[in-house]
């Protein structure tokens, strides 16, 4: 199964660190934010999540490796290798 490599930067207690998520076909964005909120639920800010239980896109900006922003929780991701996740230090 193919991996992505997620890096996240101040999402999980303040910690920058990476970690590689198996990627299912046509696996999308909201799919991946379910998988990191479910398995990090305590360690999140609850700031940092929507009334959705997903992540807050207005303080927690995504990308991709080429620093393109990812907002849309349709988008298909299992063609990316790596994607982050940052929490930006002094706002937007």
């Amino acid at each position: 199964m193919p991996k992505i490599k997620v890096h996240f930067c101040g999402l999980i207690n303040g910690d920058f660190f990476d970690e590689d998520f198996d990627i299912g076909p046509h696996e999308t964005l909201g799919d991946l934010e379910k998988r990191i909120t479910t398995r990090y639920a305590h360690k999140i800010n609850k700031d940092y999540k929507s009334k959705e239980g997903l992540l807050n896109h207005k303080l927690v900006r995504v990308g991709n490796a080429s620093g393109k922003r990812l907002d849309d929780l349709n988008i298909d991701v299992s063609s990316l290798k790596e994607i982050w996740f940052v929490v930006p230090f002094a706002g937007g």
